[in-house]
């Protein structure tokens, strides 16, 4: 992770068997170790003001939550909770089935080429707070049409992708409809998309539904994809989101309307992250 202000980056190190945090000076190329005990340290991420550092570690025999002054060089543990493992299924013993896991993995589909890599960590990515295997199939459908989707506009190939990782009656009978529509330029209606593809919270009612508005407004301008979200009501920022990422991956920045640029909180600062995610990503 990067500091607040880009000057140095901090890193998980494996050393012989164990994980260690390690900052990295950019300017000057200095390294300084944080942690080096035996076990697993893990996660970190600079507080705003880049004083202190939170991060994971089973120092204590479980995976908990920490914090660590920079200045003082303290350690505070901040969490009470128990291991993710169990904690993903402590509400619904199945696991969450919904769609925020799905939502926050566009990301991962531009940092990984290859296609494996993608689907590995979006299911690492969503199993953590939603372990349901509904929850997952989305994630792993909308990271890997985001990949695509950043190598060609054919919906054919968007489509086939999507076609990979559908394994379930809910996900695979939504994509059948939305292909098929698709391919024959049917311009279906808000009121056909909720009633057919779904609007809802739920990953299997949101997922498809997001694929086929990326495809079907790839050419259009975002403002028309933003709209029909909307139309759809139910879930229209969880559905905008995924839909909007996925647009973008293929259409760039340079497609976003310059007035809602300026109106992005801390723009500048989330054009600087992208540009050094994409010299850190494989193969980049």
């Amino acid at each position: 992770r990067f500091s607040p202000d880009g000057q140095r980056l901090v890193m998980s190190v494996e050393e012989g068997g164990s994980t260690n945090l390690v900052e990295m000076d950019l300017r000057t190329r200095q390294m300084r170790r944080f942690t080096q005990e035996r076990g697993i340290n893990t996660g970190p991420c600079y507080a705003p003001d880049g004083r202190s550092l939170c991060f994971e570690s089973d120092r204590e025999g479980t995976q908990q939550i920490y914090v660590m002054d920079l200045g003082r060089g303290g350690v505070q543990r901040i969490s009470r909770g128990e291991d993710w493992r169990h904690a993903n299924r402590a509400i619904y013993r199945d696991g969450s089935y919904g769609n925020g896991a799905a939502m926050r993995v566009p990301l991962l589909g531009l940092f990984y080429r290859d296609e494996a890599q993608v689907l590995e960590a979006a299911r690492l990515s969503a199993e953590i707070t939603h372990a349901n295997p509904l929850a997952i199939e989305g994630a792993q459908l909308v990271a890997l049409v985001t990949r695509t989707l950043a190598a060609t506009d054919s919906i054919e190939a968007n489509v086939n992708a999507a076609e990979t990782v559908c394994v379930s009656e809910p996900f695979c009978t939504r994509l059948e409809i939305a292909k098929a529509w698709l391919l024959a330029r049917h311009l279906a209606t808000p009121t056909e998309v909720r009633r057919e593809l779904g609007n809802g919270i739920a990953a299997h009612e949101s997922c498809v539904t997001a694929v086929y508005l990326s495809q079907r407004f790839l050419t259009a301008e975002f403002n028309e994809l933003m709209d029909f979200a909307i139309a759809l009501r139910g879930d229209v920022d969880t559905i905008a989101a995924m839909s909007g990422a996925m647009w973008g991956a293929r259409r760039g920045l340079s497609a976003l309307p310059s007035k809602l640029l300026t109106e992005l909180e801390q723009v500048e600062r989330i054009k600087d992250l992208a540009a050094k995610l994409y010299q850190l990503a494989p193969g980049s």
